[in-house]
This record gives C-alpha cells, sequence and structure tokens, in this order.
C-alpha cells in the first residue's frame, strides 16, 4: 500500500492540520514518533529502522532508500483540496495499521477542525443577527 484516501480539506489548512494531529499523535500507539514532513507538499514521517530496511529489501525502488532517512508520507491535492497522503518514491514503507491509524488521526482533527470553525461562525453571525 502506498497511499491513502482521507477526509478532504483545503490545501490552504495543511498547516493547521498538521500541528493539531502532533498535538494528538500520543493518543495513537503507532505514530508516537510521527513526525511533519517539511518537504513543499507537506506531510507526515516516521522513522526508517533497519527492521523497515530489512522489510523492504526485496519491494520496488528499493535501492532508493539510500536517499532516505524517514519513512515520508506526502499529501496529494487537488483543485485546492488535500485529497490523500502518498509514500515518497511509491516505496511502501508504512504498515496498513499505522495507514489506519494515520487516516483515523486525520480524520479526526479535520472534523474537529472545521466543527469548531463552524460554531465559531455560527455564534458570530448569531450575535451579529441579535445586535
Amino acid at each position: 500500500m502506498t497511499s491513502i484516501t482521507i477526509y478532504n480539506f483545503l490545501s490552504k489548512n495543511k498547516e493547521i492540520i498538521l500541528e493539531k494531529c502532533m498535538e494528538q499523535k500520543d493518543n495513537y500507539n503507532l505514530l508516537i514518533d510521527l513526525e511533519i514532513n517539511y518537504s513543499c507538499e507537506r506531510g507526515f514521517e516516521l522513522p526508517l529502522t533497519k527492521d523497515w530496511i530489512n522489510i523492504l529489501s526485496s519491494k520496488p525502488n528499493y535501492d532508493l532508500l539510500k536517499y532516505h532517512n524517514m519513512r515520508q508520507l506526502r499529501f496529494i491535492e487537488r483543485n485546492d483540496m488535500v485529497v490523500g497522503l502518498r509514500c515518497k518514491d511509491n516505496i511502501p514503507y508504512w504498515s496498513i495499521k499505522e495507514f489506519e491509524q494515520l487516516k483515523e488521526l486525520i480524520n479526526d482533527v479535520s472534523h474537529s477542525y472545521i466543527s469548531t470553525n463552524i460554531s465559531s461562525i455560527i455564534s458570530s453571525i448569531d450575535e451579529n443577527i441579535l445586535t
């Protein structure tokens, strides 16, 4: 598996979603070492351990691992929306369980962020109507 689909959010909110994910990552046992990937696409990364290198030795693009020190997952964007994440260089170096936990984390953070913003917008509108 080299990519996942997530709850879509506006590209301009990437930094906020990344920050919120970092705040909540400790609630997900496989994501405790999760970090932000600071490429222009942005995304996430986990350590590239010797165990992972051994697991990947028979996979396509294995030779590209010499250029990596982290297992990078980068945002996929379409029409100003983030629609998913992909493994750097198409190397399948995230487990299905890691993908599932990350997807759950991003979706939870996205829903929470959007709900909070909608609530504050509605409150602001209500205040303006009442005054």
